[in-house]
């Protein structure tokens, strides 16, 4: 799995190890994404929105992981959660904003459960 000195920064790639990469296509391999469609449903209901938008915003947020951000520190959370909102926002899958700031917080405790699948691969 790949490591990061700064999210986003592709960079260091030219430095990896031949494991980083599909030995068939040479592209990166980041990571997997593992959704429960059980999970998608019941937090598109308990958040109050559809599951195509909660789909949607596990995705994003899984991808975000993959590419090195996270939201632990208030200071990573500042980076992470507005490049997570455009994206959404570009792909218009939004949210009402009086929901946002309680929907951020949850999103904090991580319910998709990236960091202990980030865990178990390092």
């Amino acid at each position: 799995m790949l490591s990061y000195e700064k999210a986003g920064d592709f960079s260091f790639l030219e430095e990896e190890s031949e494991d980083d990469f599909n030995p068939d296509t040479g592209e990166v391999m980041l990571g997997d994404i593992i959704i429960s469609v059980d999970k998608v449903l019941e937090q598109a209901q308990s958040y109050g929105h559809s599951p195509k938008r909660e789909f949607a915003f596990l995705i994003v947020h899984s991808m975000l992981h993959l590419f090195g951000y996270d939201h632990i520190d208030p200071k990573d959370a500042a980076i992470m959660e507005p490049k997570q909102k455009q994206i959404l926002e570009e792909m218009h899958i939004v949210r009402m904003d009086v929901f946002y700031e309680k929907e951020m917080e949850n999103d904090r405790r991580c319910l998709c459960d990236c960091h202990f699948i980030r865990r178990m691969q390092k």
